[in-house]
């Protein structure tokens, strides 16, 4: 299979795009006391701030739980795009419409910058970028495994012919991948009242810092998650997809 050269598509099949940061805390600060600090220095381009779910929840409960302990406690939301913060977590995110690398990219790299200068984290653990894209089909689910470059069976099931979801999971240079395919997925965006469906292709890449060296080469940490994200995209999406995303 040839790979397609990258691109900017006209019509870009993203949903969601959120960059993460993992971490600790030094020692003897209290959970939220990150979020308030953060919120006096973003506030000025994410004004709305809110407090999330999780805060219910009695803390041991929430040091317990693995899928809680780097959940997010507050959410700063700005136009077209969020920060969202916790204890040992931080993350920016951009809903539909996609704002694009070009714009997206400055603006984690702003609002890390404004996180390491709190001098609250302690060690970075790991970096990640996660873009969520809904290839739109309008026909039934035999027809929507063309939008991907797949062909699968489960014993004498033709996974082409089903509604199907699978996750898969690998290493490749250091950098954690997890894909996720669902067919006959519906999207409503609430604000807009827009309802899309088809093929959920979910691109989520992880890195370690190995050496701790994340804030003196952040820029190129992120470029490789971005790197990694877009490669499956572009493999993995069929020439078809991408001609009606706006490929030339």
């Amino acid at each position: 299979m040839s790979v397609v050269k990258k691109q900017t598509l006209n019509t870009d099949p993203i949903i969601e795009a959120l960059f993460e940061l993992r971490f600790s805390c030094k020692e003897g600060l209290p959970d939220n006391l990150l979020a308030g600090v953060l919120y006096n220095a973003l506030k000025e381009h994410f004004p709305k701030s809110e407090m999330l779910d999780i805060n219910n929840l009695p803390v041991d409960i929430r040091e317990k739980d693995a899928n809680l302990k780097y959940a997010a406690y507050q959410r700063f939301t700005g136009e077209g795009a969020q920060v969202n913060v916790g204890p040992r977590v931080f993350s920016v995110a951009c809903q539909r419409a996609y704002m694009g690398w070009d714009r997206f990219k400055p603006l984690i790299l702003e609002c890390l910058g404004h996180l390491h200068e709190t001098g609250f984290v302690e060690t970075v653990e790991r970096h990640s970028l996660r873009y969520i894209n809904l290839i739109q089909v309008n026909s039934p689910s035999t027809n929507q495994f063309s939008k991907i470059n797949f062909n699968g069976k489960l014993g004498n099931i033709d996974l082409n012919e089903t509604k199907t979801q699978m996750q898969i999971e690998f290493v490749e240079n250091e950098i954690l991948k997890k894909i996720s395919v669902s067919s006959d997925t519906n999207v409503e965006f609430t604000q807009t009242e827009e309802k899309i469906s088809g093929i959920m292709l979910d691109i989520d890449c992880i890195m370690g810092t190995g050496e701790n060296n994340f804030w003196e080469n952040r820029s190129g940490y992120i470029d490789a998650v971005h790197e990694a994200v877009t490669d499956i995209f572009f493999e993995t999406a069929s020439m078809e997809a991408l001609y009606e995303c706006g490929y030339k």
